[in-house]
């Protein structure tokens, strides 16, 4: 049996739904922070598809600080000048060759920026306006073989990677299972405003939205932030016009959903606007107005921030699937809350912790919360060493998943599909 520790505790939790006060954060698909990360995971995507492809083994690299730098312009009703163009960053690790043989790593990453700036924002301009840039270091690491990032040949590069496919960092990772109904409201009213027929009954909205829902014991108080295209404006009347008609759609999308126990909800829009001043953003987003994005400071691997729940800090975006433990820990402790969740149907977090230098499969400990007494524990930590010990189905998930196919598919989405 694996040596490594695996603690319980039953009925000491209390699932955020039964919380007097529960609190749900959802930053959209147009948020700088969203776009950083999809950035940063569909780069690490392309480059070990791309790596697998020519030489078999994905080489070592990391991706996980990329940042978007937004661009400085002028707003105004009807329209906008762009100054400075958004600059995207790639810093971090990556190796650039193995062998003689070059890998596209500036390509692989503008290819990256373009796609998933355009089919975010649903805007071709966007592309124009964009520089990217990439300081990547390589270096010959003391703590690793000298060709850890500068692999001399395939064969140097297969050793490499099979001998040190160990745990690359001490980090804790969190998970919890089964979502509340108002962590499902957040999800779904983010995704309706970004849908087709939102974007039909109002033109010209963008795609940095922002959802807050906070139950406060049976009232629910809802805050969004929806942007709208400069360009698709011709005066504060038809402005002001659109965002009424987006609060009734909001409040008509909410009362068909109103969490159980909640007895009235509130909704709040755009709640910056005064008299001849609202949420215009250039390509529908604030990077289009100087924010800046960047990798882990948005939704958590659920998609969702949420302050009541057992979280990390780790960004598992842009992580190297094959044995950055920040990212396929993260994933695990999904996996595992899951399925423990599925067996004893029991709500429950998952911590899992690594430890630097050790096997994938010998995390250093993993701690289970149970809000409930009563679970097989001789069984759950079973079904726990089995899944850890299958860590390799999660890099061969990484390496099969697009994560561009899978936004497209979740918001039906096309590059620039319908823009303004």
């Amino acid at each position: 049996m694996s040596g490594y520790r695996i603690a319980f505790t039953l009925g000491r939790i209390l699932p955020p739904s039964k919380h007097l006060f529960e609190t749900v954060e959802r930053k959209g698909l147009g948020h700088p922070d969203t776009m950083a990360d999809l950035v940063a995971e569909l780069f690490c995507f392309r480059y070990a598809q791309h790596c697998e492809k020519q030489f078999g083994f994905v080489p070592n690299h990391s991706a996980d600080k990329v940042t978007l730098a937004g661009a400085d312009t002028v707003v105004r009703l009807g329209g906008y000048d762009v100054v400075t163009p958004i600059g995207a960053y790639y810093f971090g690790k990556v190796t650039r060759h193995v062998g003689s043989v070059t890998i596209p790593v500036e390509d692989l990453f503008d290819s990256a920026v373009a796609d998933v700036l355009t089919t975010c924002t649903r805007d071709p301009q966007v592309r124009q306006h964009t520089r990217p840039y990439l300081r990547a270091v390589v270096g010959s690491p003391i703590d690793h073989h000298p060709g850890y990032y500068n692999p001399e040949s395939n064969d140097q590069l297969r050793s490499i990677m099979t001998t040190e496919r160990l745990a690359n960092d001490t980090v804790a990772c969190a998970a919890s299972s089964e979502p509340t109904p108002v962590e499902r409201l957040t999800l779904d009213l983010e995704r309706y405003l970004q849908g087709l027929e939102f974007r039909s009954l109002v033109p010209g909205t963008g795609s940095d939205i922002k959802v807050l829902a906070v139950r406060d014991s049976r009232v629910l108080d809802v805050t969004v932030c929806v942007p709208f295209h400069p360009e698709a404006l011709s005066s504060w009347i038809d402005y002001d016009d659109r965002v009424e008609r987006i609060r009734s759609l909001i409040s008509t999308f909410i009362e068909g959903r109103v969490p159980e126990g909640v007895e009235t909800f509130v909704v709040h829009l755009n709640k910056r606007d005064i008299p001849g001043r609202g949420y215009l953003a250039p390509f529908g987003t604030c990077l289009g107005k100087g924010d800046v994005g960047a990798v882990g400071r948005g939704n958590r691997f659920s998609g969702l921030i949420t302050p009541g729940r057992a979280m990390s800090v780790e960004a598992p975006a842009g992580k190297n699937p094959v044995h950055h433990t920040g990212k396929l820990y993260t994933i695990l402790a999904q996996w595992v809350s899951d399925l423990l969740r599925q067996h004893f149907c029991v709500d429950n977090e998952v911590i899992i912790t690594s430890r630097v230098g050790a096997a994938l499969t010998e995390p250093g400990s993993v701690c289970v919360n149970f809000a409930e007494d009563g679970v097989n524990l001789e069984k759950a930590e079973s079904l726990i060493r089995t899944q850890i010990g299958d860590v390799d189905l999660v890099t061969q998930a990484l390496l099969n998943q697009d994560p561009l196919e899978e936004i497209q598919s979740v918001y039906r989405l096309t590059p620039a599909s319908d823009a303004p």
